[in-house]
């Protein structure tokens, strides 16, 4: 294969149930593809895999919760807003704090599965040719590409569809605060602004292949932060985060 794919090769559909009954319980789910141990359940392998397909399984109410801040949303900037919408609006803004907060909580528990020292063992095969030492000129697949040298890219688990629609939404949060309470040039609209560069700089270091699944935590935190001042800055009666 020229590359692996995130989702349909090597873990979102690679994996089964060992009893239908019992569902995605963690340690229900096993992989049918691997490299080296995977298919043993207690393997480094299995662990690293399996975690991100838990992490997949917690990620409903993030979507949920984001449809729901953005239907308020769209409704405020037809006219239709109303008290409860902006309640509606906070309680979404809530739910996605919650959605992540448990979704990276699911993430700690990576090295507890997946022991370090075993690491290298299988992600070797899926780091792709992009800025690897070992595929300095990229790799030419034979009769295939005009025998030109290509140079994809590895999978990760900042593929996920969640992390980009994570970033999304931060997006669309800080640029709506900013152009909603920029004309007041008060700090509410600086601490927005900083987010928007952190999570650009983030979104770069991933462009570049050094991807990593911190910054999706850190940002969790300054969104929950920033959410908690614009409430005490401007609706004291909603409850913070």
């Amino acid at each position: 294969m020229p590359f692996m794919e995130y989702a349909g090769s090597y873990a979102l559909y690679n994996y089964r149930l060992e009893e239908p009954s019992r569902g995605l319980e963690y340690d229900n789910i096993r992989l049918i593809r691997a490299f080296e141990h995977g298919l043993d359940p207690t393997s480094s392998e299995a662990g690293f895999v399996l975690v991100h397909i838990d992490m997949v399984r917690n990620s409903g109410p993030l979507v949920a919760a984001t449809v729901r801040c953005l239907d308020e949303a769209s409704k405020a900037a037809a006219g239709l807003g109303s008290v409860e919408g902006r309640k509606s609006f906070n309680q979404g803004l809530s739910d996605i704090v919650t959605a992540m907060k448990k979704i990276n909580a699911v993430m700690e528990t990576m090295w507890g599965k997946s022991r370090p020292r075993d690491y290298t063992s299988f992600r070797t095969f899926i780091f792709g040719i992009t800025a690897q030492s070992m595929f300095p000129n990229g790799v030419v697949y034979e009769s295939l590409y005009d025998n030109k040298p290509m140079s994809f890219r590895g999978e990760s688990g900042a593929n996920d569809s969640m992390v980009a629609e994570f970033v999304f939404w931060t997006n669309q949060m800080c640029s709506m605060m900013i152009n909603v309470l920029g004309v007041f040039g008060n700090r509410c609209t600086a601490k927005a602004k900083r987010v928007r560069r952190f999570r650009r700089k983030c979104l770069l270091r991933g462009s570049k292949g050094q991807t990593s699944q911190a910054p999706t935590s850190v940002l969790v935190r300054k969104f929950q932060s920033f959410f908690n001042y614009q409430l005490t800055r401007y609706n004291t009666n909603i409850e913070p985060i």
